[in-house]
């Protein structure tokens, strides 16, 4: 298992990122798995967002909305072609 965290000018945030740089170091990644197909034919690669509001949601979010949409993407040999999954999930507040 790899995790990788980009910081500063990839990490994808409206304030401190432009996401075109974000998308090429995801791709980057993909491309380096690519390029070796022993290792992609058994891997899955989870790409999350940690950022509500911003790229992804379209406007202002009610307070009494579910919250901001997250998008979660999965990229990997055992997932379907086309596949879609839209579940809600709710996170406990402190």
């Amino acid at each position: 298992m790899s995790f990788v965290k980009p910081d500063g000018l990839l990490d994808g945030h409206p304030a401190t990122s432009k996401l075109n740089s974000f998308e090429a170091m995801v791709r980057n990644i993909l491309d380096g798995l690519h390029a070796n197909p022993d290792l992609e034919a058994s891997a899955a690669v989870f790409i999350a967002f940690d950022e509500g509001g911003g790229y992804w949601d379209s406007g202002y979010i009610q307070p009494l909305d579910d919250g901001p949409r997250i998008p979660f993407i999965v990229v990997s040999p055992f997932s379907r072609a086309a596949g879609w999954c839209t579940p809600t999930m709710t996170m406990s507040r402190s």
